[in-house]
């Protein structure tokens, strides 16, 4: 069967992800931070999204829309132990069938280019909602904003997360650590700011160790 000029009705599948392969001409690239929240979001939540394609013979198929979501989808498999990569071996797609090159380039720019954009009130508001469930730094492994983007759409105080919550060394990695965000009034920040200072020129560390003396010199009294 020759290549049709327009799309068959679409089917949806699962198929093996060995079969699904890239188009040479897709023209919307990914920096890393953005493929990083990918593999993150297929991580928690599965492949939910099925990729776009098109037949390439009678058992193969290339991407039209979702090259980054395969890729992805690779990624996580390769960090996860076999039992897990099981889950990933067969991924969803939606099947255009047989169709000419010029129709399926056509559509990997309407699909990549016609999604539409948030509106920010309402995108702040959603934001402002998912931080009563989750920390700012695990929202943003996930999310596609970078801190400032994230602060500036939920009207949040500017905070230095990384100073707040630093990554443990390899030596306290051996240890179960958990991580603890506090969202405090602006005009108590510098009192709070002011006693770790203190804590970490008296002690050393970093700003959760003094945190950690600050509550036990509290517990003492």
């Amino acid at each position: 069967m020759s290549p049709s000029a327009s799309p068959a009705e679409p089917t949806f599948v699962w198929v093996d992800i060995d079969l699904i392969e890239p188009n040479p001409w897709n023209a919307n690239q990914m920096d890393d931070e953005m493929f990083d929240h990918a593999v993150e979001s297929i991580h928690r939540f599965g492949f939910v999204d099925p990729i776009t394609v098109r037949e390439l013979g009678t058992t193969r198929f290339q991407i039209i829309d979702g090259e980054h979501r395969w890729k992805a989808a690779h990624d996580h498999s390769s960090a996860c132990t076999e039992t897990e990569h099981v889950g990933l071996r067969q991924l969803p797609i939606t099947n255009l069938g047989l169709i000419e090159d010029h129709v399926a380039k056509q559509l990997t720019i309407v699909l990549n280019e016609t999604r539409g954009e948030y509106e920010p009130r309402r995108m702040g508001q959603i934001l402002t909602d998912l931080l009563a469930a989750e920390p700012m730094p695990k929202l943003l492994t996930l999310l596609p904003f970078s801190q400032p983007q994230f602060e500036e759409l939920a009207k949040l105080p500017k905070v230095d997360w990384g100073a707040v919550a630093p990554k443990p060394t390899k030596a306290q990695q051996k240890e179960r650590w958990v991580e603890r965000v506090y969202r405090v009034p602006a005009a108590d920040a510098g009192a709070l700011d002011e006693a770790i200072e203190a804590a970490r020129a008296e002690l050393g560390g970093s700003d959760g160790q003094a945190l950690v003396e600050i509550a036990r010199r509290y517990l003492d009294t």
